[in-house]
């Protein structure tokens, strides 16, 4: 939401959220990555998306990741 400064999924009706949220994730449907965003930033976001767990970047992992691309991530996007 931040980055696309916008909703991930527009129209989810507020009083099923969790439901339309758990069934979109269930079948692996991902917000869009915007064509202009970082690339250290998608690199990192896709990585976090990962089915399986164990493919998944330690939080000290994304910590190094953002520190050595810091000007890449906070670059501000159109």
């Amino acid at each position: 939401e931040i980055a696309a400064q916008a909703e991930p999924w527009p129209g989810l009706d507020g009083a099923f959220l969790a439901d339309q949220l758990l069934d979109l994730i269930t079948r692996e449907v991902r917000p869009d990555i915007g064509a202009d965003w970082p690339v250290t930033y998608t690199a990192i976001l896709t990585r976090c998306w990962a089915t399986n767990p164990a493919q998944r970047p330690l939080f000290t992992e994304i910590v190094d990741e953002i520190s050595n691309g810091v000007e890449d991530i906070f670059t501000p996007l159109n």
